[in-house]
């Protein structure tokens, strides 16, 4: 919210998106915008209205990202704590968040974007060899992949 003020204030940007994929619902940002009457900037955001699963996300995320397409930037918050597993989270499965991530980039491939790793809380798992994986890290790792693959 600071960087969107900011960029308008110096005139750098006109209309801002900030496309928020951290499932659980913190409505600083919202309430920010709403107290403000601030109509520059389009604001989606995954833990203020999106319940249902793979499919209702798939429709919310493509919908969202539609109405960005015309932001002179995107901020983007990839949060790891949609995925299923995450005891906070719990409606995307791993391929499902990649896909996420791959749409994101896609749609936005020509904007500005910045875009941010969030959240996760599953705890990390003990392999019988004793290697430990770490799962949000994982996951946080897909998403640098997307936007690396997507972006060259």
């Amino acid at each position: 919210m600071t960087t969107a003020c900011e960029l308008r204030r110096v005139g750098a940007v006109k209309t801002v998106g900030i496309l928020d994929c951290y499932a659980h619902y913190g409505d600083g940002t919202g309430d920010i915008i709403n107290r403000l009457n601030i109509d520059w900037i389009k604001h989606r955001t995954l833990g203020g209205g999106c319940d249902g699963g793979g499919e209702a996300f798939r429709r919310w995320l493509l919908k969202s990202v539609d109405a960005m397409q015309h932001c002179d930037l995107i901020l983007y918050q990839a949060g790891a704590d949609p995925h299923i597993d995450d005891p906070l989270g719990g409606i995307l499965t791993t391929e499902e968040m990649r896909w996420r991530d791959r749409v994101v980039a896609q749609a936005i491939a020509k904007r500005a974007m910045v875009w941010n790793l969030a959240g996760g809380y599953q705890k990390p798992v003990t392999q019988p060899d004793g290697l430990v994986i770490d799962p949000v890290l994982e996951l946080h790792t897909h998403t640098l992949i997307e936007m690396i693959e997507t972006n060259r």
